[in-house]
């Protein structure tokens, strides 16, 4: 089973995994004997602030999608914002100016409206020892999930290509840190 976690609160992830036992224990079977994934965007770099930076835009996206607020979404009648969503409305108001799905970048100033409480939220970023310990939290409180999917995001100021490659090594030292745990 695959959880797109758009959205990395705890709380919301723990509803997700009641429904998968709930779907399990239908279909005649039980926890344990699946696996469970969860993706997520990540951006990692020794250069904190430029890998944070650089997930501001798909976490943009994913305030967006979570707040039933873009342009598809919106149109949505039976949408409720999950438990647990904790972005100031007047940011979700200022990010629904942009059109993610004609804009290629996000501007600045909606991007400094995403504080590192709410990206937090939508958003693995930061150093590999940061990404690890928030990894290691996250097998401790939801210890049903298998395994992850990082979705890298190269660290903003580079060529995407050079940034990918730049982000090797702190992804390396992020594995060895997570599994040393």
């Amino acid at each position: 089973m695959h959880f797109a976690a758009v959205f990395l609160n705890v709380e919301h992830r723990r509803a997700d995994i009641v429904n998968a036992r709930a779907g399990a224990e239908r279909a005649g079977g039980a926890m344990g004997s699946f696996e469970i994934d969860i993706s997520m965007q990540c951006s990692i770099s020794d250069d904190r602030e430029a890998a944070r930076r650089a997930a501001k835009r798909p976490a943009a996206q994913g305030i967006l999608w979570m707040a039933g607020a873009e342009r598809y979404s919106r149109q949505r009648t039976d949408w409720q914002r999950p438990r647990g969503f904790n972005v100031p409305e007047n940011v979700v108001q200022a990010l629904a100016t942009w059109d993610f799905w004609t804009q290629p970048h996000l501007p600045a100033e909606l991007a400094d409206l995403i504080t590192d409480d709410v990206l937090d939220q939508f958003a693995l970023a930061g150093t590999p020892e940061e990404c690890a310990a928030r990894l290691r939290g996250l097998k401790r409180d939801l210890p049903q999930i298998t395994s992850v999917r990082l979705y890298t995001i190269p660290p903003a100021g580079k060529p995407r290509f050079a940034g990918y490659l730049e982000m090797i090594e702190p992804l390396e030292r992020l594995i060895r840190l997570t599994r040393a745990a």
